[in-house]
């Protein structure tokens, strides 16, 4: 006879069925059960009440309190037995599939918590460069400050010395008319020292010029340095935004993560549930098993003993003879 492999139940019924119904031969009957029986030792709880389900017509109430069932396989028609063992592999291929499904769930899972953890860090370490980038330019500002202060006080001070020199040049001119009268006597002797004033004035007049065009330049050097401050100011307002809203992102991506973390979590711990079940409905499943073969030895006991009375009536009737 063929042996039937696990997970083509449904061809092996349908083949045995096309064959007519003919009798199995001991041999086929005997795989036949014992392949029943290893599926059935495979089922948890609910698969256990879904076969009884499906032979809910086959069943009988052992104590008639609607809580034990017996089913004897021996007794059932033979297409029935080949329909409860594919039901039987049916709902077995159906769970192998939902616990791939579920392995495949949490793998997902814990890719997406190790993708999130490095974009995490990523955005730490520009943040880290965003802020320190910020110090630097604050840096700057301040040097800025402070060089277009010292400009200012050297223009203050250049137009003080200018002041101060027109002063000195108004009270030399007085002096000069006030002893033109008496000095036509010294005119001859004090013109050489009046050419030589007349010189320091130039030289004093061309000072001030040069000191005139440094303090525009000054001028035009601090405004250009309060021009740059105000860019740096823009620009460290921009990285401050930028550094915020990195920080806030960075924040919803740990909440994520926290989140991603929790779900792990439960899902390790449905799963963890999902096998302390499988492990009660294996304790179950066996338990059913031994009742199963103490039922079915009680069985083949009374068959035996009948057998033995009805060789004995047998041989009774024949030595009678």
């Amino acid at each position: 006879p063929r042996a039937p492999t696990h997970g083509d139940g449904e061809a092996t019924a349908a083949a045995l069925a096309a064959e007519g119904g003919e009798a199995l031969t001991a041999a086929e009957q005997a795989q036949l059960q014992l392949r029943i029986e290893r599926t059935f030792e495979q089922l948890n709880q609910k698969q256990i009440e879904r076969v009884i389900d499906f032979l809910r017509e086959d069943v009988t109430d052992a104590d008639g309190n609607g809580v034990e069932f017996e089913v004897d396989a021996d007794s059932l028609p033979l297409p029935r037995r080949l329909a409860m063992l594919a039901f039987m592999e049916q709902q077995l291929r159906e769970a192998e599939a939902s616990i791939d499904e579920h392995r495949g769930s949490c793998q997902g899972l814990g890719r997406t918590l190790s993708r999130l953890s490095e974009l995490a860090g990523a955005i730490s370490r520009e943040t880290s460069e965003s802020l320190a980038t910020a110090a630097t330019a604050e840096d700057a500002e301040r040097e800025a400050q402070i060089e277009a202060t010292s400009a200012a006080q050297a223009a203050q001070g250049l137009r003080e010395v200018g002041l101060a020199t027109q002063r000195k040049a108004a009270i030399e001119r007085e002096k000069r008319l006030r002893f033109k009268a008496c000095a036509r006597l010294r005119l001859e002797r004090v013109q050489g020292d009046l050419e030589a004033l007349h010189e320091a004035a130039s030289e004093r007049i061309a000072d001030m010029e040069s000191l005139r065009q440094e303090t525009v330049d000054a001028e035009a050097s601090a405004a250009a340095a309060l021009e740059e401050v105000a860019l740096r100011r823009a620009a460290l307002a921009a990285e401050e935004a930028q550094a915020f809203e990195r920080a806030q992102a960075e924040k919803e991506l740990q909440l994520e993560l926290i989140r991603l973390r929790q779900l792990h979590g439960d899902m390790h711990q449905r799963i963890r549930a999902i096998n302390a079940d499988i492990d009660e409905r294996v304790q179950r499943r066996r338990a059913a098993q031994a009742q199963m073969r103490q039922g079915h030895m009680a069985r083949t006991d009374a068959r035996i003993e009948r057998m033995r009375r009805l060789d004995g009536d047998i041989l009774v009737a024949a030595v009678g003879a």
